[in-house]
């Protein structure tokens, strides 16, 4: 593979409002080069990010949200290496948004640590029938005193939080209906455990109030 020779280094001082734009700046000035095309630019852009200790969270955060899939072996490579959290928990996320299907069960590994939240985001995005079990069995425990959707602290419950994360993926990807056949996964009489999983589907919604309130009346109908 042909090097970026350090051209990360050039940009380093300009700012840019997504991880796209700055990516098509830096591929940008690949041109009058031997380099063809925009795609092999940022290909080249994020081999560099990856193989550098200081660039590589950022190369990781590339290779999710632009479906870069031909860098999962190395996501792969990087969940048992020991890297800083922030790391690890940034590929485990990419792994997910590429639904990388071979990452399943070492993405299972990490539902019972630290990384719980971004595990069960990834492992929703991967395959959400398998992953269900993990989320019914955190919702039950969360709500078998009482539901709350604030913390102790007053902070949003974290487990809310995730399955906002997941359903907003979701939505994002395979929109309303599909979504609304996931929550099969997830029924429940339980009205504590109800109200969780509609508190988060509303919260993840991009709609009007009236549309939401729709939505919402479907979603009861499904969980029954």
């Amino acid at each position: 593979m042909k090097s970026g020779g350090g051209i990360l280094e050039r940009v380093d001082s300009r700012t840019y409002d997504s991880l796209a734009d700055k990516l098509e700046a830096l591929s940008g000035t690949f041109r009058n080069s031997d380099i063809p095309s925009k795609e092999e630019a940022i290909t080249i852009i994020t081999q560099e990010y990856l193989s550098s200790e200081e660039k590589r969270n950022y190369g990781i955060h590339a290779c999710g949200k632009l479906g870069l899939k031909e860098f999962a072996p190395k996501l792969m490579q990087f969940l048992g290496d020991s890297l800083p959290e922030r790391d690890i928990e940034a590929t485990i996320l990419a792994l997910g948004d590429l639904e990388h299907e071979p990452a399943y069960s070492a993405l299972e590994t990490y539902v019972r640590t630290e990384q719980n939240h971004q595990a069960l985001i990834a492992l929703s995005n991967i395959d959400f029938e398998k992953t269900a079990k993990y989320l019914n069995e955190q919702i039950d425990a969360n709500v078998k005193n009482r539901y709350n959707p604030k913390e102790e602290d007053g902070a949003k419950n974290k487990l809310l939080l995730t399955t906002e994360c997941i359903f907003t993926d979701m939505l994002d990807k395979y929109g309303v209906e599909t979504t609304l056949e996931n929550l099969t996964y997830l029924k429940t009489q339980n009205p504590e455990k109800r109200k969780f999983i509609l508190d988060a589907l509303k919260n993840s919604i991009k709609v009007s109030e009236q549309e939401i309130g729709s939505l919402l009346e479907k979603a009861e109908k499904v969980l029954d």
